[in-house]
Formats: structure tokens, C-alpha cells, sequence
């Protein structure tokens, strides 16, 4: 790829994540820490592609700070072994109708599904 085809491909990337980043931010309202708001909006696109909701239909319940004991972020998977370290992150409860449905995350980008109350 030439330079110009570069300087084309940086500037759609660019325009890309700032439209996504609005997006995000009108997602997840105020109430949220701004630390938490990239994994709470990560949270929220993961749940509407598992229950096949719009996210319209998803309301922000709790966002707490926690310390994870080690990197499986407080939900091991079985035959998995996780890093034995102290990770800062969220512990985050949606609501989708009468599901109440939770994540845990780390503090930039990783979260884990934790799992949803019958419907």
C-alpha cells in the first residue's frame, strides 16, 4: 500500500472509532463512572447479540468498583488457569425486561458473562 492509501486507511479508522465512541457515550448514561464506560458499553453490545434485543430495550442497573482476586475475574472457567493477580475492574448488572443479567470486567476492555435470571 502506497502512502496516500495509508493516510486514507489512519483517517477512516479514525472517523470509525469517534463515531463509535459516540455512540457508546450516548449508550451509557451519566450515572456510569467514566472508567466504566468502554466495558458497560462492551457489556451492553455483548448482551443484545446474546438475547437478540435492541439496546433500547437494556437498562443499566449497577456498576461497582471491584478488586478481582486473580484475572479469571471473579468467573473461572473449568480447566483454565488465570494469572494469581489483584485486577481492578467492574462488576456490572443489566436489565433486559424482568432478566437481570451480569458481567464482570476488567478496568479497560475485557469482560466475561457471567449469566441472566430466568425470564
Amino acid at each position: 500500500m502506497d502512502s496516500l492509501g495509508l493516510v486514507v486507511a489512519s483517517a477512516l479508522l479514525l472517523v470509525v472509532a469517534v463515531i463509535t465512541y459516540r455512540n457508546w457515550r450516548k449508550l451509557v448514561s451519566s450515572e456510569v463512572p467514566e472508567k466504566a464506560k468502554l466495558v458497560v458499553a462492551l457489556a451492553i453490545d455483548d448482551l443484545t447479540n446474546r438475547l437478540d434485543v435492541a439496546r433500547e430495550a437494556i437498562k443499566v442497573v449497577e456498576v461497582k468498583r471491584v478488586d478481582w482476586p486473580d484475572r479469571s475475574l471473579g468467573h473461572p472457567e473449568p480447566g483454565k488457569v488465570y494469572a494469581q493477580v489483584i485486577t481492578p475492574g467492574f462488576l456490572i448488572k443489566l436489565r433486559v425486561g424482568k432478566r437481570l443479567c451480569e458481567y464482570h470486567s476488567d478496568d479497560t476492555r475485557r469482560i466475561v458473562f457471567v449469566g441472566c435470571s430466568p425470564p
